[in-house]
């Protein structure tokens, strides 16, 4: 008897056998629809979920061996929706709108598939998907079982060059996703992109925030999510302003000073032993060393290692003849790094002859170009 009650109460709780409805009222064109068939028999719930400050179970559908489910809900714009099953079985993410209709399938190996029937958001985002599949999946995934090959094999020439290959790979990734952003202004589906972006560069990060629509989905988690980037990658970025001096020693032991190289340009180099795209950046300074040097730029480069055998073994290795430095102490730990709000390696900083950042990240190619000989 008790068990009957409660059956027959579920629905004024939101819960319901087979099919959920929200509770708002709104016309149909407000109204998105998920459909749900599962090819075999399932005994659990299958929730309509959101992200607004944690995620949030907006509909639940109960199934007892069943293998359908349906929900329907009114909302007043685009935004990122979850449908997921407990027990486990599939999780979903859909670029729901207004008026769109999608399809769940979870077949008889448990692969799940999400189709929309009706909707350009998520088609948008699914477009972007299989553009980056074709063109990078195959050889990302080459990559890396290559590179783990090496690295087994202690292969120093090949992980060296397979990194600087995958390296290569994810900035050209991370540009055509920017690119795709761009071709697509103003849609809830670049906002997703945008909060999936893992550069951290400020001026791109700008660029890509110019092309979104910042007022219609400003409180969707997607937004939120590439904001916070933003304001932190524009919080470090301080190309254009003095540079901190700081007082720090060579191996050596000798106090170097920023203000030692007033009058010349620097270039700030920070970089660590452990960090393999730091210890690539300092093969390619030392093959141009001399032309930097030609051009009136002097190297600095601030180690973040907090032990002294390890710098002295990178420095070594990767042959640094430039001035090298380090206060041995732990990443977050460094005053140097942290008054550069330097928070990820490596990271450089070119300053001119009056102390002013004029290039934050230069690549080797822009130090070539830049006419800065005193």
């Amino acid at each position: 008897m008790k068990k009957l009650f409660m059956l027959l109460m579920l629905p004024l709780f939101g819960v319901q056998f087979g099919m959920a409805q929200s509770s708002e009222t709104a016309s149909d064109n407000k109204v998105f629809q998920v459909t749900g068939r599962l090819a075999e028999p399932f005994t659990g719930k299958i929730y309509l979920s959101y992200i607004k400050d944690r995620l949030e179970n907006l509909d639940t559908v109960i199934l007892e061996n069943g293998t359908d489910f349906f929900f329907e809900r009114a909302i007043p714009h685009a935004d990122v929706y979850r449908v997921r099953s407990r027990p486990y079985l599939f999780d979903i993410s859909v670029l729901a709108e207004p008026g769109g209709k999608y399809e769940v399938a979870v077949d008889a190996k448990k692969q799940s598939s999400l189709y929309t029937v009706q909707g350009e958001e998520q088609t948008l985002y699914a477009k972007y998907g299989k553009l980056k599949n074709d063109a990078t999946g195959k050889q990302a995934e080459e990559l890396y079982k290559q590179l783990a090959e090496a690295e087994t094999k202690k292969d120093t020439m090949a992980i060296e060059r397979l990194s600087k290959e995958v390296t290569t790979l994810f900035e050209k990734t991370e540009e055509e996703k920017m690119a795709y952003i761009r071709f697509i202004p103003h849609t809830f589906a670049g906002v997703v992109l945008a909060g999936e972006l893992l550069l951290y560069t400020y001026p791109q990060l700008r660029e890509v925030y110019q092309s979104l629509d910042t007022v219609t989905y400003r409180n969707t988690s997607s937004f939120r999510s590439f904001m916070q980037k933003y304001k932190e990658a524009e919080d470090k970025w301080i190309q254009n302003r003095p540079a901190p001096d700081f007082i720090t020693r060579d191996m050596q032991g000798r106090e170097v000073r920023l203000s030692d190289f007033k009058g010349h340009y620097v270039l700030l180099d920070f970089w660590a032993s452990w960090c393999r795209p730091c210890r690539i950046k300092a093969k390619e300074l030392k093959k141009q060393i001399k032309e930097l040097e030609k051009r009136g730029i002097q190297v600095c480069g601030i180690s973040m290692d907090d032990k002294r055998e390890l710098w002295e073994k990178a420095t070594s290795e990767d042959g640094i003849i430039w001035t090298n430095t380090s206060e041995l102490k732990p990443f977050k730990l460094n005053s140097i790094a942290t008054s550069y709000k330097v928070t990820q390696l490596p990271t450089l900083f070119l300053i001119d002859p009056q102390g002013m950042i004029v290039k934050q990240n230069p690549s080797i190619d822009d130090l070539l170009r830049l006419k800065c000989v005193k």
